[in-house]
């Protein structure tokens, strides 16, 4: 996976980088986070929910890691 190169601030995500985070959790974090694990799920069964939380925290200025 390439570095992450957000648009905002050092800190902060802005919309532009929305697909760039989703493509991180469907292709990299999913797969060793424990949650996700145990109920193993895949990234097509968790994109909507990871849609939503990316669009929001980066709206709201909110981590969801």
């Amino acid at each position: 996976m390439k570095a992450c190169s957000l648009s905002g601030d050092e800190n902060q995500a802005t919309e532009k980088d929305v697909s760039e985070i989703k493509s991180f959790l469907s292709q990299d974090f999913i797969f060793n986070e424990p949650l996700s694990q145990a109920l193993k799920s895949t990234a097509d069964e968790l994109m909507p929910l990871l849609t939503f939380l990316v669009e929001s925290s980066v709206k709201d200025a909110f981590s969801i890691l």
